[in-house]
């Protein structure tokens, strides 16, 4: 097994992007070349990831941790962000569909003759963030990449797609620009209401970095956090996914504590956060009625990044209801079952209705996809075992078959 191999599938695009973007123009089928000879690498790279899942472990893998940036800031405590990457069940089927959809999109883009050098460098930008998203298992890096697929999409659009491409651009960067910032709002709360027990451990001398991690620290941070017996100025803050789905890791009464009495305008600050993060996620997947930009990113943008757009990019939407919503929220995720099944059966029907009315290929194939991911988003209401596994078998058919 190669060793840092999820950094590698991150590492091998982006830098493959960086090779495009510096090499001189004396031929342009130079970075066509390279863009492929970066994604067969990415493809041999995929392979070993596959060689060495481990298919039924149902936890993380591969993890890789590094402490990233660690900032005391006073009475607020200490910003910790971490480099984390792990893979799991969820998102190892969509690494494999990521990547096999990319080198689709690329054969396709064979015939891109205007701008070469800068498209094949925002086309390989793009399918590292893609990659990123999938295996980040830190909210901060996960929204790095999350964002970093923005701008990519945006010029990939706006430059190389058909004749209403600056319209059908800037309006897939307004509804995934606005999207995001719900996520934002909802990131920054839940990083101020937890901690990471393990750097706190450290910070309050109950551990030191040569000691073997061991459950009963965990429990006694935790212990002391809930008796209010660390000072604020020793708690170090976390975004990292596992230690936000514990809700003994919120700080007592702080805004998103599952213990919390917060309201703000009446609703619970943990409900209102649940549906910042489903709006957040609805516009990527996309769900009735944040769903318009779609069609017309879909007729406007060139064929190889229908392919993608279809193919995977709407699938780190519905991720993002699997791993984060429901991961991070399961109790208002069941207290809101009914109105998501509501609007998965809306964005069914309306999805599948509006498709059959479509005399564009394209256009179509946009509206069913609408229709497709409101099934993915009717196994998440589910809130099942039987619904999450049938919402992730649907992102992979529609994958592959959109593509």
């Amino acid at each position: 097994m190669i060793d840092h191999i999820l950094t590698l599938l991150i590492a091998i695009p982006l830098l493959g992007a960086l090779v495009v973007a510096f090499w001189p123009h004396s031929n342009p089928t130079h970075f066509r070349s390279i863009a492929l000879a970066t994604l067969l690498l990415e493809f041999v790279a995929t392979i070993a990831l596959y060689i060495g899942f481990d298919i039924k472990n149902p936890g993380l893998q591969l993890s890789e941790t590094v402490d990233w940036i660690t900032l005391p800031i006073g009475s607020l405590g200490v910003v910790s962000i971490d480099y984390a990457l792990a893979i799991d069940g969820i998102s190892f089927p969509l690494v494999l569909l990521a990547v096999l959809v990319l080198f689709i999109g690329l054969i396709s883009s064979w015939g891109i003759k205007i701008k070469t050098k800068a498209y094949f460098a925002l086309y390989l930008l793009l399918s590292g963030s893609i990659i990123g998203c999938f295996l980040a298992q830190d909210f901060f890096l996960f929204y790095l990449f999350f964002e970093f697929m923005l701008l990519p999409m945006y010029f990939l659009i706006g430059l190389w797609g058909g004749p209403r491409r600056e319209y059908a651009a800037l309006k897939f960067f307004i509804y995934t620009f606005l999207g995001s910032l719900f996520i934002l709002i909802v990131m920054i709360g839940l990083y101020l209401s937890a901690i990471d027990p393990v750097e706190t451990a450290m910070t309050v001398g109950l551990m030191d970095g040569n000691d073997v991690l061991n459950s009963n620290t965990i429990l006694q941070i935790q212990l002391w956090l809930a008796e209010g017996r660390i000072a604020p100025e020793n708690l170090v803050h976390t975004f990292r996914f596992a230690y936000l789905m514990d809700p003994n890791n919120y700080i007592p009464g702080s805004i998103l504590s599952a213990i919390s009495s917060y309201t703000i305008l009446g609703v619970p600050a943990r409900l209102l956060a649940f549906w910042f993060l489903f709006i957040g996620f609805a516009v990527k997947l996309p769900v009735f009625p944040v769903h318009t930009w779609l069609p017309d990113a879909h007729v406007e943008a060139p064929t190889p990044l229908s392919v993608v757009l279809a193919g995977i990019l709407l699938k780190i939407g519905g991720y993002g209801f699997i791993r984060i919503v429901d991961g991070f929220f399961p109790i208002e995720a069941q207290y809101s079952m009914i109105p998501l099944g509501v609007l998965a059966l809306i964005s069914i029907v309306y999805g599948g209705f509006n498709a059959l009315g479509q005399k564009d290929l394209k256009k179509m194939i946009a509206y069913s996809s609408v229709s497709h991911m409101g099934f993915v988003l009717l196994g998440v209401a589910a809130f099942t075992a039987e619904g999450i596994n049938g919402a992730i078998y649907q992102m992979v058919s529609h994958g592959i078959l959109s593509s």
